[in-house]
């Protein structure tokens, strides 16, 4: 009877939640209780009602465009904070990185083309490989599963391509769109 003990237990600690502040500015947030999986193989956990994530950090929710102000605001603070000596110039960095991909990024750039990328990649190498095999032992018609191949494995390259542009991108994007750097009244 200890898994029953260990379940009750599970589902009162997912069960209390106190609200925290919402990084993102969508204010107070409570975790609420989740059930996943399905009986008999089945686990509670909390989740977020605006990400539906069970971490802050996880989130790929977007940021409250009303609360630009308050990251302009705490960016500020941060500088003032380097200024002081207070914050180290390393500290500065991560921080102030920290607040402003919780803005802007909802996960890597281009991570799905990379996924597809190497997805594709392998697959259309060992098609090409067996297919030109088969062609020289067997039958030369085979060079068309060949053919079939070699299509995977340029299209592997090409979603490896727009996933390097997509990522470059993002990086020359955030730089561009530092909230610090604007002025305040334009």
């Amino acid at each position: 009877m200890g898994w029953f003990k260990n379940t009750l237990d599970n589902v009162k600690d997912a069960a209390s939640s106190q609200p925290v502040e919402c990084p993102r500015g969508w204010g107070e947030v409570s975790f609420h209780l989740d059930l996943e999986g399905f009986p008999p193989f089945f686990s509670f956990c909390r989740k977020c009602p605006i990400g539906g994530v069970s971490s802050c950090n996880d989130c790929a929710h977007p940021f409250n465009p009303n609360n630009v102000e308050q990251l302009r605001a705490t960016l500020l603070e941060l500088t003032s904070m380097r200024a002081e000596g207070v914050l180290s110039d390393a500290e500065y960095a991560t921080r102030r990185q920290q607040l402003i991909d919780m803005k802007h990024r909802k996960g890597t750039p281009g991570s799905g083309f990379h996924i597809a990328s190497w997805m594709l990649g392998p697959i259309g190498l060992l098609i090409t490989a067996a297919g030109s095999w088969l062609a020289l032992k067997i039958h030369p018609g085979f060079f068309s599963i060949a053919g079939v191949g070699a299509v995977l494995l340029s299209l592997s390259l090409s979603f490896a391509m727009i996933a390097s542009s997509k990522r470059k991108a993002s990086v020359t994007e955030s730089a561009l769109d530092d909230p610090i750097e604007k002025p305040i009244f334009p």
